[in-house]
């Protein structure tokens, strides 16, 4: 990016920036689209692909339609690797997996996008957004702290090349997530300070704010008032006018029924929110705590405390999914020590497959050799992933892959320091079992499926299961090669039977 205006977006992404800002959000995709199609330039296409990804991502349109589009961004960004890029399509990739209850999968795009933002050496008003998105996705699992990091990292940016990020999203996010949790004092003080923004937001400050800045800063007074606080401000006067697209409509009916709050409405408040049809900025939890807050008014405390409850409940199953998060953490770098020490006979990079970091099957065909030279007793098995090829299709190569990564590193935690595991191509592995009977190999290929039965594939392929059959054979100094064909013989009987082993 280093022969280009760092002060601006590339080519005429530019113009996709200011539909984003003036909230045209129905043109940025058709628009996106038109570009990807005759640019020239390969950054301008692929930047072009990650506006598309931002429009699809606004107007909800189904998830398997925005994997989809991710697809081919990321087969953009193969090409044009660029940093900010790769930050920016993890922070979108990260919003959608988070809005679709995918925490884990949500938290692994933000540290792949912060690395990329990191990385980046020509860092350019791209970057600042990026870095912006990233907040608001972080902001969207619940994670302030980090949230008000990336924000502070995307204010720095944009201040180095005249692009002022006033990163208003986040920060209402991080007032939200303080509420739902029990903290008000801390989401009065965040909504005071949104407050205090907007108010100095006059003459042409207020006109160069980005539509999505408008609505957050409405949404904070009203939000504030509906506590009881003072916004000192009139936040109809920032909420812009309609009509809206669908994820602002829904967000006006939160707005409004804060107003009503706020004007001691009750009622008024929650037939709006029964008029939601999708979860408001915090998912439902928000929409719950304004319905807490509405029956409050109208003193039914206990129908309150009940939907208080309701919240508390919603806001505590992020919490315990970003803790299980961290256990998981701890449990990989056990499985990716244990999985170093164990390769680490097989430092020769062109004896090792990249994906899943065991021997390839170059490294393989060595070791068959060299077990027909030596004539040793051991068992040969061929391991084939089930429905694998499902899993593709639904949901695209690149979970595909993650899965690929997962089961590797729980195979690994099932073979002995002697044994030798090897990823022979595709979704299939081959393992080699020295000094093993044929009936301890049925025994271990048993705590092989129940360990795959074991594994929570929901936070990176929802709706699938990941199973695989085996196929065993004794290799008593024969041809090592003729085993393994038999061994593969073996396990398509396997997969034809109930047992896969």
């Amino acid at each position: 990016m280093g022969g280009l205006d760092r002060t601006r977006f590339v080519g005429d992404c530019e113009h996709l920036e200011q539909l984003m800002r003036a909230g045209r959000i129905d043109q940025v995709g058709p628009g996106s689209v038109r570009l990807i199609q005759r640019a020239a330039d390969p950054l301008e296409s692929t930047q072009a692909h990650l506006y598309l990804l931002t429009g699809l991502f606004y107007d909800r349109l189904p998830l398997d339609q925005f994997t989809l589009a991710a697809n081919r961004a990321h087969q953009a960004l193969q090409r044009n690797p660029v940093p900010t890029f790769l930050a920016e399509f993890h922070a979108i990739s990260s919003c959608v997996t988070a809005l679709n209850g995918e925490v884990a999968s949500a938290v692994e795009h933000i540290v792949h996008g912060v690395r990329a933002a990191e990385a980046e050496t020509m860092p350019s008003v791209s970057t600042a957004l990026a870095w912006a998105d990233l907040g608001y996705a972080a902001s969207i699992i619940g994670l302030v702290d980090k949230a008000a990091e990336f924000n502070h990292r995307s204010r720095e940016e944009g201040a180095r090349w005249g692009f002022g990020m006033v990163g208003t999203v986040p920060r209402l996010m991080a007032a939200l997530v303080y509420d739902h949790r029990g903290d008000t004092p801390a989401c009065i003080r965040e909504l005071e300070s949104l407050c205090a923004l907007a108010r100095s937001r006059t003459g042409d400050l207020f006109a160069n704010l980005y539509y999505a800045d408008r609505l957050c800063l409405a949404y904070a007074a009203v939000r504030l008032a509906a506590l009881g606080g003072d916004p000192g401000i009139d936040a109809h006067h920032f909420w812009p006018a309609g009509p809206h697209r669908p994820h602002v409509a829904d967000f006006e009916l939160l707005f409004l029924a804060c107003s009503a709050v706020a004007e001691g409405k009750g009622a008024e408040a929650i037939t709006l929110l029964d008029a939601m049809m999708h979860a408001g900025p915090g998912n439902p939890v928000e929409t719950l705590r304004l319905r807490s807050l509405a029956l409050s008014s109208l003193g039914d405390h206990a129908a309150a405390l009940a939907v208080e409850r309701e919240a508390w409940r919603l806001a505590a199953d992020m919490t315990r999914q970003c803790q299980n998060i961290v256990v998981q953490g701890v449990a990989a770098n056990l499985d990716r020590a244990e999985m170093a020490e164990a390769l680490a006979g097989y430092a020769n990079a062109a004896l090792t497959d990249p994906l899943t970091g065991l021997p390839n099957r170059r490294h393989l065909e060595e070791r068959l050799a060299e077990m027909t030279t030596q004539c040793g007793n051991a068992v040969i098995g061929v391991l084939d992933l089930d429905r694998f090829k499902d899993i593709n299709t639904v949901h695209g190569h690149l979970v595909g892959d993650q899965v690929l990564m997962r089961v590797a590193a729980a195979l690994t935690t099932c073979f002995g320091p002697q044994d030798f595991l090897a990823r022979y191509g595709g979704d299939e592995f081959v393992a080699i079992l020295p000094t093993t009977s044929i009936d301890a190999a049925y025994g271990l290929g048993d705590r092989i499926l129940a360990t795959l039965r074991d594994v929570n594939w929901s936070d990176i392929a929802p709706g699938s299961q990941v199973g695989v059959s085996i196929g065993w054979a004794e290799f008593d100094g024969r041809c090592a090669t003729t085993v393994l064909g038999a061994a593969d013989k073996a396990m398509y009987r396997a997969k034809s039977s109930a047992g896969r082993n």
